[in-house]
């Protein structure tokens, strides 16, 4: 059965953007706002029938800002970008931009989806090839801080999929400040090598203090690990 865990809001007043994160009542009849986030523990059935117990963290107020800033401190909305929506909408079969104009959400450009930037969808090994693939996945994930002006610039690390130099997405690039997150490795992306990358270790952990991204998960995402092993593997040194 659905059951609702969360809503977050980000409201616009006077004085700027505000985060708000609410959580259901076990009637799910309601959800109250929570300023201090809340711990939870989440009973769940997975596809193959196993039940677990999964940890789960709603934000506090403040954490909102962790990834809803901008290079003047502000915080915004994140927002989608024309990359990840255009591709088919599963319960129409419509190009998600197209529905969306057709819903009048989104204006009608003078281009058509086909002529607008596109991402491939991470896990469809018929999409793009395994480099493509592999910095869509970042670039969905991880690009929100990580990117030029966002709360992560100061690292260096760009996993913008528009990112063309290598050392800034990662490949032999030192870390600026990774202290115990770096596991003791040299570089956040080491080619043919992902048991010696940082970014593939932080990616593994559960750690609060070493995983990434910092906040929103407490499982580790295994076919995304297996697709950044194969694409760092992949990489001539």
């Amino acid at each position: 059965a659905i059951r609702f865990i969360e809503t977050r809001l980000l409201i616009h007043k006077k004085n700027g953007w505000k985060g708000y994160p609410y959580v259901w009542n076990e009637e799910q009849t309601e959800a109250y706002l929570k300023v201090a986030g809340k711990r939870l523990e989440i009973p769940i059935r997975w596809a193959n029938g196993e039940k677990a117990i999964v940890p789960y963290a709603v934000p506090n107020m403040n954490q909102c800002k962790g990834c809803h800033i901008n290079a003047d401190k502000k915080l915004i909305p994140i927002g989608p970008k024309i990359r990840n929506l255009n591709r088919p909408y599963e319960e129409t079969g419509l190009n998600q931009i197209t529905y969306l104009q057709k819903l009048g959400y989104l204006e009608h450009g003078e281009k058509k989806p086909a002529e607008l930037p596109r991402v491939p969808e991470p896990f469809l090994a018929t999409s793009g090839s395994l480099a493509e693939r592999a910095r869509s996945y970042l670039d969905g994930n991880c690009a929100h801080c990580h990117a030029p002006g966002l709360p992560a610039d100061t690292s260096g690390l760009y996993l913008n999929y528009t990112e063309t130099r290598p050392l800034h997405w990662g490949l032999n690039k030192p870390p600026v400040a990774a202290g115990r997150g770096s596991g003791g490795f040299s570089v956040d992306i080491a080619p043919g090598k992902p048991e010696q990358s940082i970014l593939l270790y932080r990616m593994k952990s559960t750690d609060p203090g070493i995983m990434m991204p910092e906040l929103g998960r407490a499982l580790v995402h295994k076919e995304a690990i297996a697709l950044m092993e194969d694409f760092i593997r992949s990489l001539e040194e």
